[in-house]
């Protein structure tokens, strides 16, 4: 008899409309969420732009030691524009031989680090410029098992 690989799935807002405003370096937004047993991970960032400003770089974050040391897999970067953006991570890749992650909030502008999935995971973002109004940014994270 054959076996049934059952997966799940779960969605997950990490961040909610959050408004930015003055400029922050490196701050957690939202929430820390647990995926333990994601195999899988998909972001989607939703900027709302209304005004001022100059950049928002969003990081998702993910933790091995239970939140102790943080390091990013994901970079999405916004400017003066509405916008959304996706990017995926996957288990299923090799992380190179003794990858030394960077200290957060340094991920290269839009890149992911692939290969790599701890089980709790944060948004911290970095803004320059005083953005004006209701300038938000909201994540969305669907994790797969």
């Amino acid at each position: 008899m054959s076996e049934v690989k059952q997966e799940w799935s779960k969605r997950t807002r990490a961040v909610n409309a959050v408004v930015i405003g003055a400029p922050v370096t490196k701050s957690p937004i939202g929430s820390t969420v647990n995926l333990a047993g994601a195999r899988s991970l998909q972001m989607q960032t939703t900027f709302t732009y209304v005004g001022g400003g100059t950049k928002v770089i969003v990081f998702l974050q993910t933790s091995l030691d239970g939140g102790v040391t943080w390091f990013d897999v994901i970079s999405q970067t916004f400017l003066l524009a509405t916008a959304v953006k996706l990017s995926a991570l996957t288990d299923a890749v090799a992380l190179a031989a003794s990858t030394v992650p960077g200290a957060g909030g340094t991920l290269a502008d839009d890149t992911i680090l692939n290969g790599v999935l701890g089980d709790l995971f944060r948004v911290i973002a970095t803004t320059t410029g005083t953005y004006t109004g209701a300038t938000t940014v909201t994540v969305d994270l669907v994790s797969k098992g």
